[in-house]
């Protein structure tokens, strides 16, 4: 049986109520745990009712309400001190959804990585042509300035696209990504990359 089924079936009001050290009186009667109760007015048996309050439930109810658990991890509570079996396979239909989202995840993901290995690598070229122009009096600071990048995109291109494992780059994507996008604002119009804004984060929302 299910969880839920298997305490349901073996485990009573009554002896939830008593579990929580509450004794019922002949006339299965408690003192109300979830209002001041000064004079028993919840009956308890199968399941339980307040007359005071009008709380009730069955054993599953009574302990996640007293303990303030959910109610799965109240069910578990009482399976496991009550030394009750349950089936704790998890349904076949689960398993079908959870191995489709992550085959989704998976998709995106080497989807997003993709586009980032893309969008370097035109950045790479972009930077390795405007490096090679010319020396003049006026283009001094700018060429400088693609030099260096240059060095630093080059070393992103060789360790990610080149030789970082499908591991590292799941690692470095968001850092990477970042990167590129920083240099590519840089030169604003110059460049003339792709906007690289839906190429997304790993990791976040998306991916795992």
């Amino acid at each position: 049986m299910r969880l839920f089924e298997a305490v349901k079936v073996n485990v009573t009001a009554s002896q939830a109520a008593a579990y929580c050290g509450f004794t019922p009186n002949r006339s299965k009667m408690i003192c109300c745990p979830f209002h001041n109760d000064k004079h028993p007015s919840m009956k308890v048996d199968r399941r339980y009712y307040c007359f005071g309050c009008g709380e009730h439930g069955d054993a599953i109810d009574f302990v996640a309400k007293y303990y303030d658990l959910s109610l799965k991890d109240a069910a578990m509570k009482l399976a496991d001190d009550f030394g009750i079996d349950y089936d704790r396979k998890i349904p076949a239909s689960i398993e079908i959804k959870r191995a489709q989202i992550k085959q989704n995840q998976d998709r995106l993901q080497k989807e997003q990585i993709r586009d980032l290995c893309k969008e370097l690598s035109e950045l790479h070229s972009f930077l390795r042509e405007k490096k090679q122009q010319p020396v003049t009096n006026g283009n001094f600071t700018i060429l400088k300035s693609y030099i260096d990048d240059f060095e630093y995109v080059d070393y992103l291109y060789e360790h990610y696209i080149l030789e970082a494992s499908d591991q590292t780059r799941k690692q470095d994507y968001k850092h990477v990504l970042e990167e590129v996008i920083r240099i590519e604002r840089k030169y604003g119009k110059e460049y003339n990359g792709r906007s690289i804004q839906n190429v997304g984060i790993v990791g976040e929302k998306q991916a795992i």
